[in-house]
């Protein structure tokens, strides 16, 4: 549970993923109470916790009527009939209809939702979309394009109508309708080979499981495969999820609690079923192998976490953020974004709104002082009161920029271990 809890999906980042963890968590708890003690409303519960997972991420959706498909043809004990998964099935449906109405309205076709088509798009067929404030690419028909204030430096505005922190990562699926993915071989076996260079990292993490799980195959004492049918999910299913994002994207924090379901499931049984006594010493092997790095990192992340709290250090996201606040900026004020981002932390902090952006920030600088003041001024004029630059170069100099000073803790908005220093300018 550590491992894959803390190495694999993270508590540092600001996703989805640790409550969908959450999710399968619960459900292969309930799963696992079904296959001992079965109470009446557990496949209710079931279908009721699967279909939470479906308003966390969208990908739950099929993941979740593939868990229920699995517990239909391998119901987890004799005394859980098939019928009796149907019910789950139907407290699923039901608890997913009101979401599955909304997306289908806003998308003008009966759809759970729309953001696996465009991942699909983004990472297999490779089609930039606007999702990062980035150019628009050529192959993407856009029906609601990003507005063009410049083109040189191409300056994107979209203040309206989707009006959020960063509008263009809230409603991806707004900005990028008329994106269409398609299925080509050639893609699909370029984007399948990352995902199985990505696979085979992962292996080489875990490889310690790998080898105690051959071992104790080799020794059991039951046959072969020391799983039942009615245990038959706890592996199907983690598989289904690596079969599934294995089409379009992976990274490693979709998979935490997955591997925990899985892992646990495969060791537990092999445990109980091999003829080695010393059952003892191949868990603390497995454990001490498996937690050494974790335990290593967690405790300089508590140390860290500590120190904080007696001598707090501020992140160069709330820092930005006072900085735009003492600047006069209000609630609801717009701001335009030199550069790419993608997670302007800084900017719902302060409560204000990323309206413009630039993705290419070098084009910007290289502009003469009159063409640099005209851009100012069109900026001003699209409802943006000031300009947040990252890493902004020592020669980018002609306005007074207000430099934020580097924190020592990371930004949320950059995954890196180096500290970025941002610089603000508020428009006149």
């Amino acid at each position: 549970f550590l491992k894959f809890g803390i190495d694999w999906m993270g508590v540092h980042g600001c996703t989805p993923d640790l409550a969908v963890g959450v999710v399968v968590l619960l459900a292969a708890a309930i799963i696992c109470k079904l296959s001992r003690e079965p109470f009446r409303l557990a496949l209710p519960l079931l279908g009721f916790v699967l279909a939470s997972g479906y308003y966390v991420k969208s990908v739950m959706f099929p993941l979740s009527l593939l868990c229920l498909a699995l517990l239909f043809l391998f119901p987890p004990s004799p005394s859980v009939p098939r019928i009796s998964v149907l019910l789950a099935m139907l407290t699923f449906a039901v608890a997913c209809a009101p979401l599955i109405t909304a997306q289908s309205r806003l998308a003008g076709h009966f759809t759970f939702s729309e953001i696996g088509g465009l991942a699909y798009a983004w990472y297999t067929n490779g089609i930039k979309g606007v999702h990062r404030g980035g150019p628009v690419d050529p192959r993407a028909h856009l029906v609601h394009p990003p507005r063009r204030l410049t083109e040189t430096p191409l300056t994107l505005e979209f203040a309206t109508p989707v009006q959020a922190t960063y509008p263009i990562w809230y409603n991806p699926v707004y900005w990028s309708q008329g994106i269409r993915p398609s299925f080509n071989l050639k893609q699909q076996i370029a984007s399948t080979k990352i995902t199985l260079l990505t696979y085979g990292q992962m292996a080489m993490e875990i490889s310690v499981l790998i080898a105690a799980a051959i071992v104790l195959l080799a020794a059991n004492s039951e046959g072969i495969w020391p799983l039942d049918r009615r245990s038959f999910w706890i592996v199907a299913w983690p598989l289904s999820a690596l079969a599934l994002y294995s089409l379009v994207h992976v990274e490693w924090r979709f998979f935490g609690a997955f591997m925990i379901v899985m892992w646990m499931g495969i060791l537990s049984a092999g445990l109980r079923s091999t003829r080695i006594v010393s059952r003892g010493a191949i868990v603390a092997l497995i454990g001490l192998t498996l937690l050494l790095p974790t335990t290593f990192r967690l405790v300089l992340a508590s140390g860290r976490t500590l120190s904080n709290l007696v001598h707090p250090v501020p992140t160069i996201d709330i820092l930005t953020a006072r900085a735009l606040k003492n600047a006069g900026l209000r609630d609801g004020d717009g701001i335009a974004v030199i550069g790419e981002t993608f997670e302007p932390y800084y900017a719902w902090i302060a409560k204000v709104n990323v309206v413009a952006q630039v993705p290419d920030q070098d084009e910007l600088w290289r502009l003469s002082a009159a063409d640099f003041n005209a851009w100012l001024a069109t900026v001003a004029r699209s409802g943006a009161k000031a300009l947040v630059a990252m890493d902004r170069p020592a020669y980018a100099n002609r306005v007074q920029w207000q430099d934020i000073p580097a924190s020592s803790e990371h930004s949320s908005t950059i995954g890196g271990s180096a500290p970025h220093q941002f610089s603000i300018y508020v428009l006149k």
